[in-house]
């Protein structure tokens, strides 16, 4: 249950600034987390938009050229707010839209300060950004071992985004304040941060990410029967850590990768079991921590040697990985029985 995103009050709201994803023409660099001005944001165009979630993601610029995306998101409502929303003095201007027996519906302007809304910025924005943000169809795809080792991993050490953000945070230089609990072995050792999405307002929409100490692992392709004392070690100490200190127990989390992952730097998602729709959760990408570990412990290679299907977006570059053959009209129509 959202309010809406009123375009004419961006200027009241709280800001938060993440920066993230970093070209990889600065990928030797550590970019200073200069905060953004948003009296100098020149909106470009919305890139897509989620009514459900009140979501909207818009291209723009700050200054110069370089483009940028920001995400705004309704923040989750507060039990305290939501009685002064209600009450005469914070429910502002509202108007009764319908009324039909005992139903009834309003729209209500709160006061500014119970109308905020979180932004989380990429800048510079690179062209992969964009489209990762761009509403577009999907395809559905089948990567055997084979496509995997022959076209899809040379395609990633092209195309990739850089890993200096993640190195960052795991040599504590960046985002040290959202870092709940740390590992520092090499090979058993993770480091558990809040997403940069979740305010820690409410346990109802918690999402927590788990990185990997060890560079060598990538994504679950990588892991074998070896690996599962680490996924034993991410499990319970993240567990324990999450029911300490925010009450939710083993049976209120989900654990789960990314197949294939946005970056390619071991991770694991925790979000509650509250949380509505997580990004990444769905049959086509989400891989539980428990199933991972469960197959591991039948076959050693069993990632090495499974055929892993997922979506792509339609103008992904990864999408010719799989039908190079197919003309760009050709491809708008491929297999349509399976787009998404």
């Amino acid at each position: 249950m959202h309010s809406s995103i009123r375009g004419d009050s961006l200027k009241s709201f709280t800001i938060p600034i993440f920066p993230r994803e970093i070209p990889k023409k600065m990928s030797d660099e550590i970019r200073e987390a200069v905060p953004c001005d948003f009296t100098k944001f020149r909106f470009k165009r919305i890139l897509n938009d989620d009514a459900h979630a009140k979501v909207v993601y818009i291209e723009g610029l700050f200054e110069g050229d370089d483009p940028a995306v920001v995400i705004l998101e309704k923040v989750p409502f507060e039990e305290q707010q939501c009685a002064e929303i209600l009450t005469e003095s914070g429910a502002g201007s509202h108007a009764e839209t319908f009324r039909n027996d005992i139903y009834s519906g309003y729209r209500i302007q709160p006061e500014k300060k119970l109308n905020e809304i979180k932004a989380t910025v990429i800048y510079p924005a690179t062209p992969k950004h964009i489209e990762k943000y761009s509403r577009q169809e999907f395809h559905y795809v089948r990567e055997t071992a084979d496509i995997y080792r022959e076209k899809v991993a040379p395609f990633l050490e092209k195309n990739s985004f850089s890993l200096q953000w993640v190195y960052n945070v795991l040599d504590r230089k960046k985002e040290e304040e959202n870092i709940l609990f740390e590992d520092k072995d090499e090979k058993l050792g993770f480091m558990l941060c809040k997403d940069m999405k979740w305010d820690m307002k409410s346990n109802a929409d918690l999402h927590a990410l788990v990185i990997a100490h060890d560079r060598t692992l990538h994504s679950i392709r990588d892991l074998r029967r070896e690996h599962i004392p680490l996924l034993e070690n991410i499990r319970e100490k993240s567990i324990t850590l999450i029911e300490e200190k925010f009450g939710l127990g083993e049976d209120k989390l989900l654990m789960y990768f990314h197949y294939p992952p946005s970056y390619y730097q071991l991770h694991v998602h925790i979000v509650a079991l509250t949380f509505e729709n997580p990004p990444g959760g769905g049959c086509q990408r989400g891989h539980l921590l428990d199933t991972v570990k469960s197959n591991l412990e039948i076959c050693s290679d069993f990632y090495d040697r499974a055929t892993l299907s997922y979506t792509v977006r339609h103008s992904d570059p990864l999408r010719d990985v799989f039908f190079p053959e197919k003309t760009d009209d050709e491809k708008s129509i491929i297999d349509p029985t399976r787009q998404c």
